[in-house]
């Protein structure tokens, strides 16, 4: 995924790390039972699997535990609980696409691997990367068996080899996965969704099984991501508390960029940066685990999205759209105020937001052109156009306000590019493009000279 909080109003957004643990009892499913402990009504409920959190990670759970628990414990349920009125998370602000190995490009798992062991610095796990490469194509199969065209492929930073796919028309590619896999847990027999319920505790039971309590929470304010994703809650009154047992518990709950108080905690220096995640991103999901057991890892380790689109009528605003990466892989270029190019765009995130961090005021412009446009999806360009967030002009040009300095600069760089882009020595990127151009949101497409 993409998608955080950003440097101060003219970069990226920052992503506090996202969480998906599994806590169980030691009992196989075939022998979970319902234990002589529990309350009279609770003994002729069936098996309780229970998820917390409905971005992609919650729903993939929720609806695989749900088709095994059909084939091998049917009276046995799975309760979803998100606390916004809708589903989907931040996993519907996901704009750039999934990573799989991709052998058309004569890409490798061995190949894959290192790039994320380049990526991570010296501190990845290495059984949590042989999981995500060795996987990673049975990761689109699955998706590409609920009926989904992920057909679009680019090179995004810190990648060797073209391998995140993405689907070639309608919305971005988050909403486009949380739609198809919703609507797979919403028509599932034997799972219950809890919209508006926010889980407050969970606590180890005298039989091994762990209670989950629960409250009902007000309406959140609706936004675009609740009308996509929108399902019947059910909940209590709200402030009124309720337990539930489970036989297993899934906390997918995401990350914290919303929560001052755990970036000044964990990341002090990402803790005043705006973000891009929904104000829903509180942490409350990792507490649980802590408090359950979970160890905690890298919880310095927020990350800050080098690129984030700043609104011209609210340039100062704390939450950000993303600019995704996606744009960049694309084709689009970064220049700075001077309209000299700055960066390898297909760097590594921290290398991006780096170089972005020692320009004047923190600022860059960010070039699409036509052909890198279309790749993108024309649609959702159209969508930004819709928000202020990007415009699109005739002419290799700056919009009203650069001076000529960056103008002659950004004649400069463009032809710089286009060697670069003739010369496969030195290409940094898959397309040559006709000009475009951004100043983190103000997206221009020039015609061809």
């Amino acid at each position: 995924g993409d998608e955080a909080a950003a440097t101060p109003a003219n970069t990226g957004p920052h992503r506090a790390g996202r969480l998906w643990f599994l806590v169980t009892n030691a009992l196989p499913a075939q022998h979970i039972a319902i234990s002589s402990h529990a309350s009279l009504s609770e003994q002729h409920m069936a098996p309780t699997v229970v998820v917390v959190g409905t971005g992609l990670a919650g729903l993939s759970a929720a609806y695989e535990a749900s088709a095994a628990l059909q084939a091998k414990l049917p009276e046995a349920r799975v309760v979803v609980f998100e606390k916004n009125k809708f589903l989907g998370g931040n996993s519907t602000k996901a704009s750039s696409g999934i990573n799989a190995v991709n052998p058309a490009a004569e890409d490798t798992e061995a190949i894959y691997a290192e790039d994320i062991r380049k990526s991570g610095g010296g501190l990845s796990k290495e059984d949590l990367v042989a999981q995500l490469v060795t996987r990673s194509q049975d990761g689109i199969a699955f998706l590409e068996g609920l009926g989904l065209n992920l057909s679009t492929v680019a090179r995004l930073g810190g990648h060797s080899k073209p391998r995140t796919c993405s689907n070639p028309a309608g919305p971005n590619v988050g909403i486009y996965l949380v739609k198809a896999l919703a609507a797979r847990v919403q028509a599932a027999p034997n799972v219950e969704l809890r919209l508006n319920t926010k889980v407050v505790s969970v606590s180890k039971a005298q039989d091994g099984r762990l209670s989950v309590t629960h409250t009902a929470t007000a309406p959140a304010a609706g936004g675009s991501e609740a009308t996509a994703t929108a399902a019947t809650p059910t909940a209590a009154p709200t402030g009124h508390e309720q337990q539930l047992v489970a036989a297993a518990l899934v906390l997918a709950t995401g990350g914290f960029a919303a929560s001052k108080q755990m970036l000044r905690a964990y990341s002090p220096a990402a803790a005043e940066l705006p973000s891009s995640n929904g104000d829903w991103a509180l942490g409350e999901g990792i507490q649980l685990g802590a408090g359950l057991g979970a160890a905690l890892l890298h919880m310095g380790l927020v990350q800050v999205h080098p690129t984030g689109f700043v609104d011209p009528a609210d340039p100062a605003a704390g939450t950000k759209w993303l600019a995704p990466e996606k744009l960049r892989g694309c084709g689009a270029i970064l220049l700075n105020s001077s309209g000299r190019r700055f960066v390898d765009e297909l760097a590594t995130r921290d290398e991006v937001t780096a170089a972005l961090m020692t320009q004047h005021d923190r600022l860059a412009w960010l070039l699409l052109g036509a052909a890198g446009s279309t790749m993108f999806g024309d649609g959702t360009l159209h969508f930004y156009g819709s928000k202020g967030l990007v415009q699109k002009v005739r002419g290799a040009r700056f919009p009203a306000g650069a001076g000529v300095a960056c103008h002659r600069h950004c004649q400069e760089s463009l032809s710089m590019y286009v060697l670069l882009q003739t010369d496969p020595s030195l290409a940094y990127m898959p397309n040559a493009c006709k000009v475009s151009l951004d100043r983190c949101g103000l997206h221009v497409t020039a015609a061809p000279r």
